[in-house]
């Protein structure tokens, strides 16, 4: 509705998610007391959010560090995803995101398991890959291309990279580190899933592969 927008366009509502995509900056480093009791009953890799033991991740009454990585933040990073009008607060909340999924650890794999499988967060990061913010777009493919790393996601990450290649825009020719980071997300993918890939090559995707070569 128009309210929610409202409610969540405020600059109150952007100085917080600013806050928290500040203070989720190499969270691992700073506090990793914080994630020594993660386990999964597989790999890292290639279990599902539901085969993570985290219980931190769950309290109820979240304090302090808690907050940076419980389910309400993710959820509220969710909700303003989907709600928001606000490039700046869309922008904060992929940076937070993309912060939480930087690395290659236990806790990157589940934050991004846990907003791609529990939270059904793919559809809305998938709009800001084609934003007309290039810093947006940038910020919202470099979560992607985080995410691309955890193996089960990577057949829901495909079908979501390769039309922003496959419609490669002026103003996307202009941002350099979007299109390189789009480029690497797609050869990580192509490379680890090569039946998809195959599925997902079109005549359109050569020929806008073919233009960025060229404009190199």
């Amino acid at each position: 509705s128009r309210n929610s927008h409202t409610r969540c366009d405020t600059q109150s509502v952007e100085n917080c998610v600013c806050i928290l995509h500040n203070l989720s900056y190499q969270l691992e480093t700073e506090a990793p007391e914080q994630f020594k009791q993660i386990s999964c009953a597989g790999c890292f890799g290639c279990c599902s959010w539901y085969d993570f033991k985290f219980p931190a991740m769950e309290k109820e009454k979240p304090e302090g560090v808690n907050w940076l990585y419980n389910q309400k933040t993710l959820q509220l990073y969710r909700s303003l995803l989907g709600s928001s009008q606000k490039e700046a607060t869309l922008e904060a909340c992929c940076g937070a995101l993309q912060n939480l999924t930087a690395s290659k650890s236990s806790l990157s794999t589940l934050m991004s398991q846990s907003f791609i499988e529990k939270l059904n967060g793919l559809p809305v990061i998938s709009p800001l890959l084609i934003s007309g913010n290039s810093s947006l777009q940038k910020t919202a493919m470099s979560l992607v291309g985080n995410m691309s790393r955890v193996s089960s996601l990577r057949g829901d990450v495909f079908p979501m990279v390769s039309p922003v290649l496959s419609n490669v825009t002026s103003n996307m020719i202009k941002s350099d580190s979007t299109i390189a980071t789009a480029c690497r997300v797609m050869q990580t993918l192509m490379l680890a899933e090569p039946e998809t890939s195959k599925k997902m090559i079109s005549p359109k995707l050569v020929e806008s592969l073919t233009a960025l070569s060229s404009n190199m």
